[in-house]
């Protein structure tokens, strides 16, 4: 009976299944089998843990659970009723959920008065008497988790009161609760919390009083509302249901640019073109045949819009930008790649008159800030346009020389030849794959033998300029690609991603012609990955080679998710093997994990972790016990390798810890350590490397006078890189060799930028060693890696250029230069370096701090960085006229919720006797067992024995869901923007006792920006 309700929820919630859809299946399933209390609250009510992988899961069925428990008078009655027998942190998430929907009333729309004054004026005025009363007779300070009790209770109250009209009698009783609640928190010492109930209560007060006496609409915005205990709450606006209209006051329209110096206006417009162009180039969606045309329409005044004007400007910015700019490798790709490849394209569409392309390319190369220009970088950028328009025959070949007379590495003949390659390249990509991989017998022929590398490096170098090329190119692969998978030829496959992924240009070149970017072979990987079993049969002799497949497609995804900056960790996903690996095996590196066993484990969990331990006993005499004879294929074979791949980090981290301890000595740790240079654990050797940086860094910066070379984890580096690099010929480019360069090229950069900052490095026989290693092997196939340099908390985009701009390559802004003495600043450049994106708090607080600059001073240097962030931010977040309406609506909700939990109660509560029972328990999902029950643990099969006579459960009308992963930028972008956290930021302290007014007019300013777009 358990199973069916547990089923029940977990697939509705999987599937996305309609609250009213839920609710009629789970009607439908009480009438046939009655559920019992024990039942609904293991099933419906307990909640397992959170973790990025789950919690989006978890999160459907709180909901599902509300809006069953909202649906009648009697299911919310059974809701809170059992809600208090469940464990604090399953009763917390019930009521940050509530608090959420009541905001956005997402279950209200069916929820008729009557239940509606149930639940606020029964069971939640119950509900918060049981919460303060049990906390009362503690006999003790609370715990944390029970302040965050306390504090869920006001948000919620003050939800109700702000969102809901009561009627009259309802709304006193509910009053009476929340003051009763007042007093209580005051008596406990919560005083932020009693704070700002006071004022939520003064605050309902002079609501009444407004309705009672006809306030005009005038007087809605209340600037401040006082307390008894003279405490000022700022609240800038009141909206009404529906109203998108922002009512803005006379400091938001002092933010305004209108009144700004001439001449710091044209460097701020200078500033947001650069803005504008890197956040092109970093969404691969953007329409890059009409990116000069949106440019012009944007930036270029109607009287300017000539051909020769709009081509000095337009590319005199493109250059200047890119010197500017400090952001990812494969933005500084896309955006080079457009110059190079589609701006002749978009120039040959002018009709030039009096003057001609070849004049107006002069003139623009002129315009180039001079110490941009003279880089080597830049001009070999610029010798590369002009030969694109040489190719396609914007220019004729003298054309070069009469723009560059200087330049004596390129002569006429040479230009000749180079134009004779591109008119008559005959280099087939259908043809290349066909001939050099899909007719190879890998069995027989090796990678490197096959000249499948030597024909995408040549290739890649041949549609440098040629869009046309590109796109038939990224076409060809990208159909392959989806065959080979179809198909389920793994070798083939293999061979293909293994070229693909040590050619960062190639790569780069395929996502910039994508449709949807990284994300196209990104989705086919993920989908393969959780939906194929990639173990063979017992007999099979195939086994590793299988197991090795798999190693190069988890790896290939990591490098792609890395390599772009794919932040997917607040998505609401389903089950996916790959992306919980790379969550919590590459960036968590398995620190939400755990050995300690659970308390009053089930007989089935004790199970599990038996089994678990047998198993890891095996694995760990296998590969560190001299008297065995290592990993057999049996042992190999008994896991599934999809947890091979989880458990072996977690082996090695206990090792090398067990090492560092004196347990196990080092020769024993190295005999282990020589499996991470095989194919299939390929992955697993860049987890332990991940985390063994992480522990010098911690190490050797706690002691940094400590002898480098007898560190264990420096010793365990040392021989990571020295296993995996060899200068034997036979070796190189061998899949193994080729799969260690993707490594490398995912933590190189990280290791040797560490070591180097050591101040004992140039003692460190290792350091130095490994440094040089890695060197050699930096740059992958075709020599054509863009090295990965930015800082490692760098974040989507930097304002490094900024300060050149408006100081030292600024004659016409040096006092811009100057903050006011108040300022905490000396200058401008330290509050920029401040906003340099680090993280999201820093940039919040800085601009707040500008909001609060401005409001003393009327600071025109604060308005120009206010200006200039809000506009990144919505470069950022692709803010735009048709989806403006979406941040607005984000902007106007309240969101009070905290990340506060609660305990609950009813006319027929039960009161546990020790609230915090199961408070900090550990379940099974935090054991290191767990990695054996989570997203695609069973290679992502489908169950074809799984209750199919259950029509219950296959309803294919009420259960439509699709299980394909795909991620998407948008969805992402609205997630992880910048703009999203500070819209967060402003709904939860737009009422806020001590900063409410200064949030409020950030506030303001955000919402007129987005009007006026």
């Amino acid at each position: 009976m358990a199973t069916s309700l547990n089923k029940l929820l977990t697939t509705c919630a999987t599937r996305q299944v309609l609250a009213p859809n839920f609710i009629s299946l789970f009607q439908q399933l009480n009438e046939s089998q009655k559920i019992d209390d024990n039942e609904y609250i293991t099933c419906m009510l307990e909640v397992s843990p959170l973790s990025t992988a789950t919690k989006a899961s978890i999160y459907r069925k709180i909901d599902l659970v509300l809006a069953l428990a909202m649906s009648d008078n009697e299911s919310m009655t059974r809701f809170w009723r059992l809600l208090t027998k469940t464990a604090v942190p399953s009763q917390v998430e019930y009521l940050v959920h509530l608090n959420r929907m009541l905001i956005s009333k997402s279950l209200t729309l069916s929820l008729n008065e009557s239940l509606l004054l149930k639940l606020t004026s029964w069971h939640l005025a119950a509900y918060t008497k049981y919460v303060t009363t049990t906390i009362k007779n503690l006999g003790r300070l609370p715990l944390p988790v029970e302040s965050r009790i306390l504090s869920e209770l006001v948000f919620i109250w003050s939800t109700i009161f702000k969102h809901y009209k009561l009627p009259s009698a309802d709304s006193q009783k509910a009053r009476e609760c929340v003051e009763e609640l007042a007093s209580d928190l005051h008596k406990l010492g919560f005083i932020k919390e009693y704070r700002y109930i006071c004022t939520l209560v003064k605050h309902q007060q002079l609501q009444q009083l407004k309705q009672l006496t006809e306030i005009d609409h005038h007087h809605n915005n209340i600037n401040s509302i006082t307390t008894s205990n003279n405490i000022s709450v700022t609240s800038s606006f009141f909206v009404d249901e529906g109203d998108l209209t922002l009512k803005h006051k006379a400091t938001t329209k002092s933010l305004s640019l209108a009144n700004i110096n001439p001449r710091k206006l044209t460097q701020i417009n200078k500033l947001k073109k650069y803005f504008w162009l890197s956040q092109q180039f970093k969404n691969f969606n953007f329409d890059k045949n009409d990116l000069m045309s949106n440019y012009t329409t944007l930036f270029i005044n109607e009287n300017a819009k000539k051909p020769y004007a709009i081509t000095v400007e337009f590319i005199s910015t493109l250059f200047n930008g890119y010197g500017h700019i400090n952001d990812y490798p494969f933005v500084k790709f896309n955006w080079k790649n457009y110059i190079v490849s589609q701006l002749p394209l978009s120039l040959s569409l002018l009709k030039f008159t009096d003057e001609t392309v070849e004049e107006s390319i002069v003139h623009a190369f002129k315009a180039i800030e001079e110490r941009i220009a003279v880089s080597e970088e830049i001009i070999h950028i610029r010798q590369l346009l002009v030969k694109s328009c040489i190719f396609h025959n914007l220019l004729s070949i003298p054309s070069f020389h009469k723009i560059f007379p200087t330049e004596t590495r390129v002569n006429q003949q040479y230009l000749v030849g180079e134009l004779n390659v591109f008119n008559n390249s005959n280099l087939n990509v259908e043809r290349g794959i066909d001939t050099k991989l899909l007719k190879v017998n890998p069995e027989f022929t090796s990678l490197d033998e096959s000249g499948l590398i030597e024909f995408f490096v040549t290739l890649q170098k041949n549609i440098e300029c040629l869009h046309a090329k590109q796109m038939e190119t990224t076409r060809v692969i990208l159909k392959h690609l989806e065959e080979l998978i179809k198909r389920k030829e793994n070798d083939k496959l293999a061979r293909l991603l293994l070229v693909i992924l040590n050619n960062l240009t190639l790569l780069h070149i395929i996502s910039y012609n994508s449709k949807n970017g990284p994300y196209t072979i990104l989705n086919l990987l993920v989908n393969y990955l959780d939906s194929k079993d990639f173990n063979t049969d017992d007999d099979a002799e195939n086994f590793q080679d299988s197991y090795s497949y798999f190693g190069i497609f988890l790896l290939s995804a990591i490098l792609i998710i890395e390599t772009y900056q794919i932040n997917f960790q607040n998505i609401s996903y389903f089950n996916s093997y790959t992306l919980d690996y790379v969550l919590n095996f590459y960036y968590k590196l398995c620190d939400g994990l755990t050995n300690n066993e659970p308390s009053n484990v089930s007989e089935e969990d004790s199970t599990i972790i038996n089994n678990y331990d047998s198993l890891l006993t095996e694995w760990v005499n296998a590969l560190f016990d001299d008297s065995n004879d290592g990993l057999s294929d049996d042992l190999i074979k008994s896991v599934n390798i999809k947890q091979v791949n989880k458990l072996i980090p977690i082996i090695f981290q206990q090792a090398i810890l067990a090492t560092r301890s004196n347990i196990i000595s080092f020769q024993h740790l190295s005999n282990g350590i020589d499996y991470l240079s095989q194919n299939f654990l390929m992955p697993c050797t860049l987890s332990v490397i991940k985390w063994v940086i992480g522990k010098i860094t911690l190490e050797v910066t706690n002691n940094p006078l400590s002898k480098f070379d007898e560190n264990i984890y420096v010793k365990v580096l040392y021989q990571l890189i020295k296993l995996n690099t060899t200068n034997d010929e036979e070796k190189l480019n061998s899949d193994t060799d080729i799969m260690f360069c993707m490594v490398i090229n995912l933590v190189g950069h990280q290791i040797i930028k560490l070591l180097e900052s050591f101040d004992l490095f140039n003692t460190s026989l290792m350091g130095i060693e490994i440094v040089e290693k890695i060197r050699l092997r930096i740059e992958p196939i075709g020599n054509q890696l863009y090295c990965r340099t930015q800082p490692s908390k760098f974040k989507q985009v930097t304002l490094d250029f900024v300060l050149s701009s408006f100081t030292s390559q600024s004659t016409q802004l040096p006092q811009l230069a100057q903050s006011p003495p108040e300022s905490n600043a000396d200058n401008l450049d330290k509050r920029m370096i401040a906003v340099n994106f680090v993280n999201d708090n820093m940039v919040i607080n800085t601009l707040l701090d500008e909001v609060v600059l401005f409001q003393k001073k009327s600071s025109e240097e604060s308005k120009i960085f206010i200006n200039l962030i809000l506009y990144i931010l919505f470069l950022q977040a692709s803010v735009s006229a048709d989806n403006k309406k979406y941040w607005i609506e984000r902007l106007l909700q309240f969101n009070g919720s905290s990340n506060t939990p609660v305990a609950s109660n009813d006319d027929a509560m039960e009161i546990d006797e020790d609230i915090n029972s199961n408070m900090f328990s550990i379940s099974l999902e935090d054991h290191y067992s767990s990695i054996f029950n989570t997203p695609g643990g069973n290679g992502g099969e489908v169950d074809d024995n799984d209750d199919d006579d259950d029509d219950l459960f296959n309803d294919n009308a009420a259960l439509n869901g699709n299980n394909e992963f795909a991620l998407e930028s948008l969805q992402l972008n609205r997630l992880n923007c910048l703009l999203a956290s500070i819209i967060t930021y402003i709904n939860k302290h737009k009422y806020d006792i001590f900063n409410g007014k200064t949030v409020n007019i950030l506030s303001d300013k955000l919402g007129d920006d987005m009007n006026n777009l």
